[in-house]
């Protein structure tokens, strides 16, 4: 299961990540709001600069996770 990474900003659109450093890759990011709302948002991170221009600061990230998989009997 995945698990929420609190992160460092730089800028406004960069994750100091190492892992984000290295790849091109689909993440969730959880940001916050002046009015201190929270919300998650679905961003591509090129090798750690978020694409989507957010309305608050990014305070975590995660990896997607895999697709659900049917088991059959």
């Amino acid at each position: 299961m995945n698990e929420w990474i609190p992160c460092t900003i730089i800028n406004q659109n960069i994750i100091d990540a190492y892992e984000l450093r290295q790849k091109e890759c689909s993440i969730l990011v959880t940001y916050k709001t002046r009015c201190g709302r929270l919300y998650v948002k679905q961003c591509i991170c090129s090798f750690g600069r978020i694409s989507k221009k957010l309305n608050g600061d990014i305070i975590a990230w995660m990896p997607l996770p895999k697709p659900y998989k049917e088991e059959y009997a």
